[in-house]
């Protein structure tokens, strides 16, 4: 899968994560609708596109052009090189996730996978904006959770906070690979 040599080639996206977030998408019904908040290099966007039960995912990122370390034009680059022409399958959306998750009018989605702004407040934002937009038994899934190589704790300790306070209360949890952790919507 082309996903897998975007990951090797740029490594932002562990091996392990890579799998897991395959095989929460794997486990996703037929039609199913995703949300890849933060574009990064574009592993995240790929695997959404490859994943033959996702009719239709979104990338938001604040960024629109290629940096070299994240933003829409990465990704826009990886899905060419991957062969994946433009696709109504595939959207982009530039701006702020938790704004855009506030106002988001798409319909109820079945995974969001969220990966952009690392600090506690911006990681709290993003899921508290776009819980809301899940379906009950649809999957949160958020990447630098937990870094297990790191003796003192989490190399993004922020995140870990906001997906302790927000999703751990109110969410059945599935798994912890790597450092990507996912839930299932239950109520």
């Amino acid at each position: 899968m082309q996903s897998d040599v975007i990951q090797a080639r740029f490594g932002f996206i562990r091996r392990g994560d890579v799998l897991e977030l395959r095989n929460r998408l794997a486990m996703l019904p037929p039609n199913s609708v995703c949300v890849n908040i933060g574009a990064g290099v574009g592993t995240s966007g790929l695997l959404m596109r490859e994943a033959s039960n996702v009719v239709k995912s979104y990338t938001v990122d604040i960024v629109k052009d290629d940096t070299g370390n994240g933003g829409l034009g990465n990704e826009r680059n990886a899905f060419k090189e991957a062969g994946f022409e433009p696709s109504p399958r595939h959207e982009q959306i530039c701006g702020n996730s938790s704004d855009i998750g506030r106002m988001w009018d798409h319909g109820q989605l079945d995974l969001v996978f969220v990966d952009g702004d690392h600090s506690y407040e911006g990681a709290k934002a993003d899921i508290e904006a776009w819980y809301p937009h899940v379906k009950v038994g649809g999957l949160i899934v958020v990447h630098d959770y937990f870094t297990k190589d790191q003796a003192e704790g989490p190399l993004f300790p922020g995140v870990k906070q906001a997906v302790d306070e927000t999703l751990r209360p109110v969410c059945e949890f599935i798994s912890l690979v790597e450092i990507t952790i996912a839930f299932r919507k239950v109520k």
